[in-house]
């Protein structure tokens, strides 16, 4: 259940809630099964915020993206169908969305925005507008990492590597120069790094050498390597005693494990270099968009389901609106009939009272009679 503290906070309004979040900045509100209902939310940081199971019906989430951007936000087990200002968020890092508990309202182009906050693929997103998208190919990542001293041999190597490049079945995101004089890396490095499948390192003694090489880039390879996500290929490029590292553990190429100099033809060393490379690359292309497949199945699967969660939402709040009519209709019909009743009972009074009055001067009219009758006797 959702924090009372953050609860009674959000509930003081808008301006309460926003100061508490400068002052608590690290707090990652809790407002699992808040009941939101037609909460004026508008302009709330509510980055970070756990909304799984809340009942946000009616509420504005619209927020003023520059100066409260959304980071990590999850929703789950809700119905968002009614909820404002879902077009106005702009997520600056991925939002959760449990598609399979929440129900969306039907998409609009704004709509979209929110979704890609969200990590929403494009197969999901252009299903969800009606378009079909075929499967998207894709290419195992490469990382080649290299002292600058053997730069050319990289370029080299490349050129080597250009026909599994131009088919698609890699694509070398990033060249990392590891000269010592580099004091600090790039952070586009690191994101490509963490993206690779696939590490190339061109093994030389300034390789070794680099500290930049290890604390940066191997010891992070490695670690990867181990969790099963990433394969590491040292490739030798120039002698060194590469063996008391721990690359020496890894099979390394070209394949008689004599470095690329010490062939008596450089390109044979890189044509052997560029095979090898292919033979672990290809299998893990095809794995790579064997997955993608699946994802995209999944996707359309969720997209149908989406459609009907929401569809279903819909019948559900026309079938609601529906019994509100039937009812409003039905005590606007209780109370005529109540006016009815009430006039009935007034009129039935007035008709008993007039036959009252008409009973007793028929009486009078007799007792006149009578005195007339007498009246005339006594003449």
């Amino acid at each position: 259940m959702a924090s009372q503290e953050h609860l009674q906070i959000i509930k003081q309004g808008v301006v309460a809630w926003n100061q508490w979040r400068r002052v608590h900045p690290e707090t990652w509100p809790d407002l699992f099964g808040a009941d939101l209902f037609g909460a004026a939310l508008f302009g709330a940081n509510l980055s970070r915020a756990d909304l799984s199971g809340a009942d946000l019906s009616g509420a504005d989430l619209g927020t003023f993206s520059f100066d409260w951007p959304w980071r990590p936000t999850t929703f789950a087990q809700q119905d968002l169908t009614t909820v404002q200002g879902l077009d106005t968020i702009k997520h600056f890092d991925t939002s959760f969305i449990d598609f399979e508990t929440v129900i969306l309202p039907r998409m609009s182009p704004t709509h979209m925005l929110f979704l890609r906050g969200t990590g929403a693929s494009s197969y999901l997103i252009e299903a969800l507008q009606g378009t079909i998208l075929p499967p998207q190919p894709i290419s195992v990542n490469v990382f080649i990492s290299f002292a600058g001293a053997d730069q050319v041999l990289c370029q080299q190597l490349r050129h080597h590597l250009s026909p599994q490049e131009r088919s698609m079945m890699i694509a070398i995101t990033q060249d990392a120069v590891l000269d010592p004089e580099i004091q600090q890396w790039e952070s586009t490095d690191q994101t490509n790094l963490y993206k690779a499948h696939i590490l190339i390192a061109l093994v030389s003694a300034p390789f070794i050498a680099s500290h930049h090489a290890w604390e940066d880039i191997l010891d992070l390879a490695l670690k990867r390597q181990q969790q099963g996500t990433l394969h590491i290929i040292p490739v030798l490029a120039r002698p060194s005693t590469w063996e008391d590292t721990p690359l020496a553990k890894l099979q390394a190429l070209p394949s008689d494990g004599r470095s690329i100099t010490k062939w008596e033809d450089v390109d044979s060393a890189l044509e052997d270099v560029a095979r090898g490379i292919r033979t672990i690359a290809k299998p893990l292309h095809e794995q790579l968009n064997a997955q993608e497949q699946r994802r995209r199945e999944r996707d359309l699967l969720l997209a149908r389901m989406i459609q009907a969660n929401t569809e279903a939402a819909e019948k559900r709040n026309q079938a609601q609106e529906h019994d509100e009519r039937i009812q409003q209709a039905k005590d606007a019909y209780a109370e005529a009939q109540a006016r009815l009743d009430e006039a009935q009972r007034q009129l039935d009074t007035v008709t008993q009272a007039q036959e009252t009055l008409q009973h007793e001067l028929s009486s009078l009219e007799a007792a006149k009679q009578d005195l007339h009758q007498k009246i005339h006797m006594l003449d």
